[in-house]
């Protein structure tokens, strides 16, 4: 299956599909974060609109395949590792406390469905990404600061204040392992290659 996403990414149809698909959920994230937005100085949103930024991203990377552009593998990192863990997290969540939201069984089945596909879109670059250890640093950091933020600084307020230790601690933990576990299994490159 992961070869069959790889290859799709070699196809120009399906990078305009992604880049579109892509684009329209960043815009539908932006809209489910506005209140949460709202209630926050604007140099915290980067750190409030995980999907969306992860769409954003893979969007970017999509145009770049199809303009044959040269692209950071800094990006390629973070972007998979952002889609895979935001998708994961989600999906927890909604499986733990699908009363929390109020939209219907359909919406929420939709939500659970994207995540999901999200994460097969963090998969499907993987063998695009090679990274060195000053990279792997940089990218832990942005993701447990993201995580500092969500849980200790109370970034993140649509879980109940019961969970909050619970999806902290997941969230560090899969911050840590995710980092270190693509970089192990996709990402090395020769620690000398700069």
């Amino acid at each position: 299956m992961s070869r069959l996403l790889e290859k799709l990414l070699d196809k120009k149809g399906v990078l305009i599909l992604l880049i579109i698909i892509n684009i329209i959920g960043f815009f539908v994230g932006i809209y489910y974060y506005l209140p949460l937005m709202s209630s926050q100085i604007w140099y915290y949103w980067i750190f409030m609109i995980d999907s969306s930024l992860y769409l954003m991203l893979f969007a970017f990377i999509a145009f770049l395949l199809y303009d044959k552009r040269r692209i950071p593998m800094w990006i390629v990192y973070l972007t998979a590792v952002g889609l895979i863990k935001t998708g994961l997290w989600t999906l927890l969540l909604i499986s733990i406390h699908i009363g929390i939201f109020s939209a219907g069984l359909p919406i929420i089945g939709l939500a659970f469905l994207l995540h999901l596909l999200m994460i097969l879109e963090g998969c499907s670059i993987k063998r695009r990404i090679r990274v060195n250890l000053p990279t792997v640093g940089f990218i832990l950091a942005w993701f447990l600061l993201n995580d500092f933020l969500d849980y200790y600084m109370g970034l993140n307020s649509i879980i109940p204040v019961t969970s909050i230790p619970f999806f902290a601690y997941e969230s560090i933990m899969a911050s840590i392992l995710l980092v270190f576990g693509i970089y192990i299994k996709w990402g090395r490159i020769n620690p000398y290659d700069v």
